[in-house]
């Protein structure tokens, strides 16, 4: 391995700093792929085409459903414009995204197709999957009680025998049985008259707990599109004290502003943008760090973001990785334009800062793409030489990758890309711990830190109990326990 430095230096934006790029055989980690890029583009075609017609599907079983359980039409087709309106939007978002269309839909009506085809609609399928289930269960067991039942019929003269103080009544003998009309006390009043035509029967119980399970999703969907719109334009500042083991003594109590997961695009922009900037710069952090995705998918989103970062004061400066949103509309011009703009984007590049008369390594890496397989598990060795007398701090978008950066000695690691786990029942329970290893606040492993980030913007209008964040924390030495000192909110 060439020692530090031998990879060139460069200047970013006038400060005086060094930027060691790999040779271009060094990988970021040995790579395993799972899936081959074709099947994830294929699988990702599939739901995406396969959303709107779950929709209709569902809603032709729950149209059906309620018209056998006696629910009125106007419920019904209440239903069915709703349906047919998140159809209609989800397909003007898709014909958007590809430039057929222009995407002029209000946002409470983008959050709401959002969160009626990733929870609504999931749950309106499996209430409809239990209905069914339970409604062969019963017939199953109807069918079951029916053949068991053994055969009580009398022949009919001892029939009519039993029943000939009835039968003499009318006229009837022990020899045979008149056979009369029965009479019915449903729909009759207590004088014997007819129950008027006006009169809607009664919803059964079976009717009201198929009009529940068809009511619900939507108003499911109702109701969470009305706490994301309140959710969006907000952001907490959380202020953290972690310990980190092997710290230098000057750089005990530094301050770190670490930003990510902007997202700037449809939930995140204007005035929400000014906020995050300003929130950040009012930290006086001594650097920011920001973990990738500050665009949403869209490259026309780049200028919106590049200002945002540029307008955010510190003192050793703002630093930056790649994450997967970014690349969406490709990684090259993403990457030629961030360095065009003159923001510090580190792609398996280093970079060296003085803060407090301390040198530290800013370590940043390239977020995998197709090429070198989307999903993919990290090990083995970082591309970076090791530099024993800085202190270093790993920027990666994917948490993971702190297994590689506690096994190569980096002292702390900076990720995002979980959300918090987005949608989370509790601290340790939800999308998080289920689709993460590391998926908020700090880890530690071999006397390393990992501080995972909620992201402070949003692809995805929802959250419970992963609000959105900056986090600025301070690294210390001498102290053994994690502290969280302080939650400021912030709204746009």
């Amino acid at each position: 391995m060439q020692p530090p430095g031998a990879w060139g230096e460069e200047l970013f934006a006038g400060r005086n700093i060094r930027t060691n790029q790999p040779p271009p055989g060094l990988n970021i980690a040995r790579i395993e792929a799972v899936k081959s890029g074709e099947a994830h583009a294929m699988f990702f075609v599939l739901v995406i085409l396969g959303l709107p017609v779950y929709s209709l599907l569902w809603w032709l079983w729950a149209h059906v459903a309620l018209r056998r359980a006696g629910v009125g039409k106007a419920w019904r087709r209440a239903l069915a414009a709703f349906v047919l309106l998140q159809v209609g939007v989800y397909g003007v978002l898709i014909a958007s995204r590809f430039g057929a269309l222009s995407n002029d839909v209000p946002l409470s009506l983008i959050a709401s197709t959002y969160l009626w085809h990733l929870i609504a609609l999931p749950l309106g399928i499996l209430l409809a999957v239990i209905a069914g289930v339970l409604a062969l269960v019963a017939w199953v067991v109807r069918v079951g009680s029916a053949r068991a039942k053994p055969a009580n019929i009398a022949p009919l003269g001892e029939r009519a025998r039993k029943d000939s103080p009835h039968d003499s009544a009318h006229g009837g003998d022990s020899r045979g049985a008149f056979i009369t009309a029965p009479t019915t006390a449903r729909g009759d009043d207590a004088h014997g008259g007819a129950a008027s035509p006006l009169e809607a029967p009664a919803l059964s119980r079976r009717g009201a707990l198929v009009a529940l399970a068809a009511g619900l999703p939507p108003a499911i969907s109702i109701v969470s599109t009305g706490v994301a719109m309140s959710q969006v334009r907000s952001f907490r500042v959380r202020e953290l004290d972690i310990p980190v083991p092997g710290l230098p003594r000057s750089l005990e109590g530094m301050t770190i502003a670490h930003v990510s997961d902007i997202h700037v695009g449809r939930f995140t922009g204007g005035a929400v943008l000014k906020r995050i900037s300003e929130a950040t710069s009012s930290l006086r952090a001594d650097v920011v760090l920001v973990t990738g995705d500050i665009i949403d998918h869209s490259l026309d989103d780049l200028p919106a973001a590049l200002d945002c970062l540029r307008a955010m004061d510190s003192r050793a400066g703002t630093f930056l990785c790649e994450g997967n949103h970014d690349l969406f509309q490709g990684a090259r011009e993403f990457e030629d334009r961030v360095k065009a703009a003159g923001l510090p984007l580190l792609l398996d590049e280093s970079a060296t800062v003085r803060v407090r008369g301390e040198s530290i390594r800013l370590l940043g890496l390239r977020w995998a793409t197709q090429v070198r397989a989307r999903k993919f598990v990290m090990h083995g060795e970082l591309p970076f030489s090791r530099e024993p007398d800085a202190f270093s701090i790993l920027l990666a978008h994917h948490p993971h990758a702190f297994d590689a950066a506690a096994k190569g000695g980096v002292g702390l690691t900076l990720a995002g890309h979980t959300h918090g786990g987005q949608l989370m029942l509790s601290p340790n329970l939800g999308l998080g711990p289920w689709m993460f290893r590391y998926w908020s606040g700090l880890y530690q492993r071999s006397g390393c830190a990992l501080v995972v980030s909620n992201g402070v913007g949003n692809w995805f209008p929802l959250r419970t109990n992963a609000p959105a964040e900056i986090v600025t924390l301070s690294p210390w030495s001498s102290r053994g326990v994690f502290e969280m000192k302080l939650i400021t909110p912030f709204r746009a």
